[in-house]
Formats: structure tokens, sequence, C-alpha cells
């Protein structure tokens, strides 16, 4: 509210002045909080029955500002009043003066504010109203807007059954090994090929039904333990080994790990590349590269890949480049070190060979130079001084194409795009990493191998899934050149570690509330700041919505409600980038989307061998032709763990019109398809086929005598080309969009991180856990869903992709689980009926709250390290 100093008036028009184009208001007081110039009321539209009201002191002129009701407000002392005359309907008034910068400010406040509660005129009751609740005073600041919901950070001493382990955690699990295992482990930075290192660290999540009876009350604490891999050089023959390491924080055992549905033992040269294994590659490289340094000089516009290069230089990129299982291979290819490197390509690439356990016996068994293959460098120098070698010519372009920075002479305004903010506070709260909003309850962590999980998901406290998690991610590239010609890249190993800080107003709203991610990378545990986001939003549609015509020139009631919901976001970024997100509706309905981004794997461009292939980018630049999908495993418990699942599809048919025979209609029909096995649910959809995917409790029905079901629907698949070639015996989860199975403790996860450097003979096959055939019914289910898209870069994709029409997402639904929309008892719902007395003037039932606070201002955080 205003000062004492402050009182409001009513300042209203004389009869003289109602019809007049602009009324001039003035009163020179030397003590008036607010100086200003003179102040003219000009156009403004003035409902019937408003008044212009202000508050102002006994001299000066006095800044104005408009409310939602379209009244003007003053600053100053209580001042005489002419009589109140009624402003004629539809005149228009505009404040046209010279205000002062604190009144501005204060001004375009209370505008915003209004704009954002858009006001509906319903009669002289609700005005009143509403003019208390939305006045604006110039000098006067209002308060920030309320916190709202607690923020509990996590504690790691007291961490809860879900929690990802925490930094002390990793390194004590790291020093167990190290002084108990009988191992002589060294750090992976350093590590040679025959010696043992830890790769991975990360939590080996209990049974489930250990977890469960914990969850509701009928069992013990689950022991808190760590998944250990440990790559065995030390070993003959050398294997790669995974522990169990318990129980946290104090570490007092270990043993070893034995999955009898995985490929057993591990072959070692199935491990990710290390550090210590790319520095090798790297001094092998450039060592090697100095017989052809003058074709690379001449070739490249002066780029140099000598080691003591501190200026136009270049590096190298991997691309996997085994052709069987068993061996360890890789493609690397040159590109500029420029900011957007990927777009900098050199038509130079090797295939090195890096399955011996000592570095000096690598060895480069192909080149490949300007569309021509080649034995090794040497062969590669000797064809260039004799001259027989073809010499490519990129020229060093302005490479301003590849930044981010913005380009100039390409905006159209300075005004900032508008924000969001909580005008009562946040309506979501967390606790560690549990958090609650209207209705909804869950758990979520990021798992260092495969990224975003989602646990214990509850509404109006009924368990609707324990699990939604991405498993994998598989990417297949297209391209001339041999590194991406035909590759088939999984991401299993790298999806959590590679989520980095995400980027305010960007990535996530200033208004979010972030969360940090610790991996065990490189030998020690790191920490990624600021790595996910948790925050409320507004999609600027409706949730619903109806307008009922009388058909008589007005209406019967009108209502919706609009789209506001929770969003839990991640990103992961290599070369190219993908967010994220789970969205929780208050209709009861979760949405999974990916959106991706970044940069494209491209090559150098040459008109002769790339038709077919792609488009350039750039002057000398190609877009990779590529698909991608990503599997998610969601573990739903529909009234329990006893589940069965249907396809419900809509057929046509024809029949007989019984209207007039013997003529046949053509209609449509629902054609109930419940899935008994495995080998039955394993699905490709198609639109061809429309169909809702039901899981639900056959035990459980509605009040109207249908099962309370959840459906899974997506429209985001795409057909695998590839399907069943060696390359991908790795990620046979691809080969359908959906498959059921039930749930079995050893079958945690479709993929792993043994797949990049051998897709050819999996640790994991998925595709046993469809073959075996087993039945489904009454049994606990779960699905593995497959999102898929196909790219055809172009030139719009430079410097990064962009997200509309990429995005790929899935959704969770309610199908008869309730009686109705359970989004009808929310608050934010509207209803608007004409009033009995006086139709012209609107009932409105809304939540229209107080908006007499400013929003929040946040710091603008970036923390890029780890």
């Amino acid at each position: 509210m205003p000062s004492q100093s402050q009182k409001q008036v009513i300042y209203d028009i004389d009869e003289e002045d109602a019809d007049k184009k602009s009324v001039e208001i003035e009163n020179p007081a030397d003590d008036s909080p607010v100086k200003t110039s003179k102040v003219k009321v000009n156009h403004m539209s003035i409902k019937s029955g408003n008044s212009v009201t202000s508050t102002d002191g006994k001299t000066g002129n006095y800044a104005v500002t408009n409310t939602p009701m379209n009244s003007i407000f003053m600053t100053g002392s209580e001042m005489s009043a002419d009589k109140q005359v009624k402003a004629k309907p539809d005149d228009d008034i505009y404040i046209d003066g010279i205000i002062k910068a604190a009144a501005v400010i204060f001004g375009f406040g209370c505008a915003g504010l209004a704009i954002a509660f858009g006001i509906l005129y319903t009669g002289e009751v609700e005005k009143n109203r509403l003019l208390e609740n939305r006045r604006c005073y110039i000098g006067y600041v209002p308060g920030p807007c309320p916190v709202g919901g607690d923020i509990i950070e996590s504690d790691p001493k007291n961490p809860s059954v879900f929690d990802e382990l925490f930094p002390d955690e990793l390194n004590a699990v790291a020093n167990y090994m190290s002084r108990e295992s009988g191992i002589d482990l060294k750090a992976p930075s350093v590590a040679l090929s025959n010696q043992s290192y830890i790769y991975i660290i990360e939590r080996r999540s209990p049974a489930k039904y250990t977890l469960l009876d914990y969850i509701d009350g009928t069992g013990d604490t689950p022991l808190r333990e760590a998944r250990v891999v440990v790559n065995r050089g030390d070993l003959n023959p050398p294997i790669i080994q995974e522990y169990t390491v318990g129980s946290l924080p104090i570490p007092t055992y270990h043993r070893l790990v034995s999955n009898p549905t995985w490929k057993s033992p591990i072959g070692y040269s199935k491990r990710p590349t290390t550090l210590y294994e790319a520095g090798q590659i790297d001094s092998m490289l450039r060592q090697t590269a100095e017989v052809v340094n003058d074709l690379i000089l001449s070739s490249y516009d002066g780029y140099s890949f000598l080691r003591n290069c501190t200026q136009k230089c270049i590096t190298w990129h991997l691309m996997p480049g085994s052709g069987s299982s068993g061996e360890r291979k890789l493609w690397v290819w040159l590109v500029r070190v420029k900011e957007g490197a990927a777009l900098h390509p050199l038509g130079l690439q090797a295939h090195i060979d890096i399955a011996d356990l000592d570095p000096a016996s690598w060895r480069i068994d192909a080149v490949w130079y300007n569309n021509r293959y080649f034995t090794d460098l040497n062969h590669l120098s000797t064809e260039y001084k004799g001259g027989t070698v073809s010499v490519v010519e990129l020229l060093d372009h302005d490479s301003i194409f590849s930044t981010l920075k913005r380009r100039p002479g390409q905006s159209f305004t300075d005004k900032r795009p508008p924000k969001m903010f909580d005008p009562d506070g946040r309506r979501y709260s967390v606790d560690g990493h549990t958090v609650e909003y209207m209705g909804w309850k869950f758990d979520f962590g990021v798992r260092s191998s495969s990224g975003l999980q989602v646990h214990n998901i509850r509404f109006n406290n009924d368990r609707i899934a324990y699990e939604i998690s991405v498993q994998d991610m598989l990417f297949i590239l297209t391209n001339p050149n041999p590194a991406l010609l035909s590759t088939v890249a999984t991401l299993n190993g790298f999806i959590g570690q590679w989520g980095f800080t995400l980027i305010p107003e960007v990535d996530c709203p200033e208004h979010a509330t972030y969360f940090d991610t610790h991996h065990y990378v490189g030998g020690s545990a790191k920490t990624h700041k600021r790595s996910v986001c948790v925050f409320e939003t507004t999609t600027g549609g409706s949730l619903r919505r109806h307008y009922e015509n009388d058909h008589m020139g007005g209406y019967t009631f009108a209502g919706g409600m609009p789209n506001s919901a929770l969003v839990l976001r991640t990103t992961m970024s290599a070369s190219f980038s993908m967010t994220f997100d789970v969205i929780f509706y208050q209709s009861g309905s979760i949405e999974v989307k990916t959106t991706p981004s970044g940069y494209q794997d491209a090559n150098f461009y040459n008109q002769a061998k790339t038709n077919g292939y792609g488009f350039s980018l750039f002057y000398d630049t190609m877009g990779s032709l590529w698909s991608g999908f990503i599997n998610f495993k969601i573990d739903l418990d529909v009234s329990g763990t006893s589940n069965r699942h249907s396809a419900i599809k809509i057929v046509s048919e024809n029949n007989e019109d019984p209207r007039d025979p013997p003529k046949q209609i053509n209609a449509q029909k629902i054609q109930r398809e419940p899935r008994v096995t495995e080998k039955e649910a394993a699905t490709d959809i198609t639109p061809e086929a429309p169909s809702y995917f039901a899981f639900y409790n056959n035990e459980e029905r509605s009040s109207f005598g249908h099962h309370r079901a959840y459906r899974i629907q997506t429209g985001s698949v795409a057909k695998q080309l590839v399907q069943d070639s060696d390359r991908t015996a790795a990620v046979a989860w691809a080969r359908q969009n959906l498959a059921v199975t039930r749930y079995k403790e050893e079958e945690w996860t479709s993929g792993s991180i043994y797949s990049l450097m051998d897709p050819f003979d999996p640790v994991v096959d998925f595709q046993q856990f469809i073959d075996d055939d087993e039945n489904i019914q009454d049994k606990d289910l779960v699905a593995w869903l497959t999102l898929g898209t196909h790219h055809i870069p172009s030139s719009e994709d430079v410097p990064i992709q962009t997200s509309p029409g990429n995005q790929l997402s899935f959704f969770i639904m309610p199908f008869n689980y309730f009686n109705e929309d359970p989004s009808m008892g929310s608050l934010d719902n509207i209803y608007i009926k004409p009033n009995n007395k006086d139709p012209t003037v609107s009932d409105v039932e809304r939540n229209s709250g107080s908006v007499s606070c400013l929003a929040r201002t946040f710091a603008y955080v970036f923390d890029g390290m780890r």
C-alpha cells in the first residue's frame, strides 16, 4: 500500500471535459513526492461507469500510469474532487507526457503486472475488487513476490534410497577398491593398457521389491551400494570386471558381479577409450603426420598438425572403426581448431588399430585424402612428392558462420523477450531430490552411464510408475567419407556424465531451481554444477477450454484452464546436444520429450562425390545424413505391480446400413487385443494401425466398470533403416518401437557401456528379453519404448540445429483411471457465465489472487567448470 503521504483521491472528469480529446491536470505543490512535467490524458478507452483516479500533492504536475481498469493514479496528498461524470464508452485516452525515470520504471512494472493478469470487466462489484487488488502507485515500490514452496538441499550424510552417489561416496568407493580389492589399480589418466584402473563408479540400484517394501513401510532400509567397472589389463587374457561395493558411506565389502543374461567374461577390446589412450593417439598421429606436413600446409591454407603449433592449428575427432568383434580400431578425421570445429572438417582421415596393449605397436592401416585411399601416411607422402596426388585446396573462409555470436544487422528489436515468474511463490517443493507438485510426487537422479532417471512416481498418492528412465541412444550416420560411412554409435556410458552446466534463459528460465550432479570421471569425483533444473511453466495455451454459443448473439457458458506444468530438465553435450524433459501435467499425464540441437557431424564438401548423401552447409562443408534413436524404460505399476497389457486398436469395417439396406457403410470400430506373451507385445507403431497401448490391473475397475488404465502414446517413431545388420546387434531395442517384458532384476537395462567399441557381439542382448517369450498377463511389466527421427542437414542447421520440428516425445496418460479429468478441482480453473440479472455482465470464477508484488530477480549464474 502507499505511504501515509500518498493518500488516494478520485479525480473525476467534469462534464464539460467528458467529450474532450485530452484533459490537462495540474497542481503545483512544492512538496509533491514526484515531480514531473505536465500530464495530458489522451485517447484512452474508458468503460461506462469508470472514473479517472489519482493520488496527488498540492502543487506540481503528476506522474501517471494506467491500471487494468483504465484508471489513472498520481502521488501526493488529498485534493478536492469535482463531481463524478461517466466517460463515454469507447473514448480513446492515452497518457501523453514526460515522466521521470522513477515513474516510468514503476509505471511499466504495474502495466506488466496488469498484462500478466489480464482482467475481464465483470460489473461494478468485480471492478471495485480488482481496483483494490491491482492498484499501482507511483513512488511506491511493492515488495518481491513470495518465495513459495520449500527447497531443502540434499544431505550427503543422509541420502534417500534413490539418490545417486555423492562425491564423498564416490571417492570412498575408489579408495576402498584401491586399498582392499587386491587389484593394483592405477589412475585412469595414466594407466597403461596392460594395467588395471576403474572406468566408472555409479549407484547400484537395490532390488525393486526391496525398495517398494521400504517405501511402503513394510521393509528395512535397503543397502546403499556402488557399481564399479574395472578394466583388468593386468590379467591374461585381459578382461573387464564389474563389482558391487558396499555399504555406503563406509564400504566394507566388495563382490564380483555375474549377470546370467550378460556375455561373460567381458572382452577387453570392448572398453571405451580412456584419456591415456587419447594422449597416445595424439602423439602417434602428430609424429607420423610429419611426413605429410607440406601437403597439409598447402592443402589447408597454412593450418598445421605439428606438435608445436600455436596458431592456425589442426586437431582431430574419433569414430568407431572396427569391422568385427574383438577388433579395436578407430577412424580419425582432422578438423581446424575453431569454435564449432565440427563444421571445419578437412579431407584427411586415418584408420588406426589400437588393439595391442603396447601403444608402440599401434599403427595406421589406411589413410583417406581427397576421396582417395592410401595404405598409410608414407604411401600418401610418396604419391604427393611424385605428383600423382590431386591436391585439395580448402581456404580458411571467415569462420563466424560456425560460432554462436550474434550476427550484426539481424535484430528486429532491442526489447527483451517475455519472462515468467511465480506471483504467489513457487507451487512446488523439493526435499533433496524428491519433488512435490499439484498432486505429483517423484524422485529423480542422473546416472553417469545412461542419464536421467525418475522413480516412484505418484499422483494423488497412487503410484503410477516405479521408473521412467533413459537407457541408450543410437546414431547412424551416412557420409561418403570412411569415418562416417554407415557409422553406428551408441552412447550408453556417456549420457549422464556428458550433462554439463545448464545455460540460464536458454535451457531453463531464470526462476528455475537448479541441482548439481556427480560423476566419477578420470580417477576422481567430479561435480557438474547446475546440470539439472526444475521449474513450473505455462505453455501459453490451454489444458482444456470451451465456449458454448447460444446461437442468439451470446453464450451459455465458457471456461477452461491454462496449461501450467512442472518440467524436470537436463541435457547432454558432445559435438551435438540433447535436452531431456519429463513434464508433469495437472490432468494426471506425463510427457517425456527430447530435443536435439548442437553441431552436425560434417565432412569436407566435394560435389562430384557427395551427390545423394547431403547438402553443402558452407563453402567446403557438407552435412551428414543421420538417424537418431533413444530408448526409454517405462516401469508402470498401475494399481499395483500385477498388470496386463492390451493394444486397443481403431479399425474399419463394412456393414449393411440399417437405415438403407442393402447399402454398405464403412465405420470405425474399437478392437481390443490383449498381449499375452513378450513376442506378441513387440510392436511397430505406425499411423496405418492407430492404437492405444494400455496397462492395467485386471482386478481394478472404475465406477463405470472399465479397467483403470494408463496408456502410452507417441507419434515420434521412425524405422531403423539398417535393421538386422551385423553392426546393430547391440541395439536390438531399436528393431521395434515398443516392447513389453516381464520385470526381472537381471534385465535392468537395455544397453551397455560396451556397445560403442563392439556393436557386433553385445554384452547386453536385448533381443533375448523378447525371445524367451514369457507370459506377461498379471505380471510386473516393463515397457521399452524407442523414439526415432531421421535428419537431412541443411544450411539452416548452421551453426547449430534448431528445435522446431525436431522434438521427439511420448505421453503416459490416464485411460479410464479417473472418473473425470482430475484437474477439475484445480484453482487454476476458470468458469464464466452470464449474470442472472444483467446478461451483459459476466460472473467469473477464477483464482485472481493479488499481484501487489514485484517479480523476483535472479543473478545470472553460469559455472561451466566441472
